[in-house]
């Protein structure tokens, strides 16, 4: 069902994550990159959301994070948990989760560079 509802997302949303040569990915909005995040969890994919990540944690850390995240999002999709947030036009930073919120304390990190979204980090601050 939940492979179902992301890719559903994916169809209506004409979503992908932009790339050029001389960037990382970025993100147009904030269900485009949790519908991609999402599609790597689903997979399993930690490499890929690691080489996304502009300060990664070392990979045994990251792979450790990444599985607590697939564990604390459940069966919920992330694109679904957070579907009325967005980022914010007036700052260069947001964070989804954190300090018992509703990832426990994974912390997905966003930066705005050049007008541009990034994943930046996801943590643990416990």
């Amino acid at each position: 069902m939940k492979v179902f509802i992301v890719s559903l997302l994916l169809i209506c949303s004409t979503v992908h994550a932009q790339t050029t040569a001389a960037t990382q990915p970025h993100f147009p909005s904030l269900k485009t990159a949790l519908i991609w995040l999402d599609l790597q969890l689903d997979a399993e994919d930690f490499e890929s959301i690691r080489s996304t990540l502009r300060n990664p944690r070392p990979l045994d850390s990251q792979s450790g994070i990444l599985r607590s995240l697939i564990s604390a999002r459940g069966s919920t999709p992330l694109a679904i948990l957070f579907k009325d947030r967005s980022f914010p036009a007036d700052k260069d930073r947001f964070k989804l989760g954190g300090h018992d919120k509703e990832l426990g304390h994974i912390h997905i990190d966003f930066i705005k560079v050049d007008g541009l979204w990034f994943l930046d980090s996801i943590w643990m601050c416990r």
